[in-house]
């Protein structure tokens, strides 16, 4: 019987042939994955966190909604800046201070405090957005654009797919609300320096 070939080393060509192609975005697609996993770590924990604060459900939900709001008002002004001003700092000074309001709910919980906090936070998202699209245009040629943007979403949904589970293992594990924006608060960190 013949020798079947390992498929090893062709894999092993692929995964390092895609990596030298997409090698000068790498860093927005990882900074994105893991800046949205600690994002998504806060999904399960935050309604329960802020019914825990005695907030009824009506200002539970503006709380939520604080977040995308912040981000359909922002991204169109971030952007608008990110096409004429450097991208890097932008993308760089969204996530750190995403890194900090991260923490900042555990120290000040009232509906206020919470909905400003989540407001501030969706301003961090907004800069960092736009900014890591203008990158992912300026380094693409346009018949590799839509590839970009794709592996630029799928890595976004991955940190929303891995980022919710982590943060309710994480708060059963630690039998806390802390974890989820501790973790929020480094893995925005560790984001920042990827970039």
């Amino acid at each position: 019987m013949p020798d079947q070939p390992n498929p090893q080393p062709d894999r092993r060509a692929r995964v390092a042939a895609w990596v030298h192609r997409w090698r000068p975005l790498l860093p927005i697609f990882v900074a994105e994955l893991i800046a949205l996993i600690g994002v998504g770590a806060l999904l399960p924990v935050l309604p329960l966190f802020i019914s825990d604060q005695g907030i009824d459900a009506a200002h539970l939900g503006r709380i939520i909604a604080a977040w995308p709001l912040a981000k359909l008002i922002f991204e169109p002004i971030f952007g608008w800046w990110a096409d004429r001003h450097a991208r890097k700092p932008q993308m760089v000074i969204g996530i750190v201070a995403l890194s900090v309001v991260s923490l900042l709910p555990l120290f000040f919980s009232s509906f206020l405090a919470l909905f400003a906090l989540r407001f501030i936070a969706g301003m961090c998202v907004a800069a960092y957005d736009p900014a890591a699209r203008g990158v992912i245009t300026d380094g693409t040629d346009e018949d590799e654009r839509g590839e970009a943007f794709g592996f630029y979403g799928a890595f976004q949904v991955a940190g929303f797919v891995i980022g919710p589970a982590l943060g309710g293992l994480g708060a059963m594990v630690f039998s806390g609300y802390a974890f989820p924006f501790v973790a929020t608060s480094v893995l925005s960190f560790v984001a920042a320096l990827v970039l």
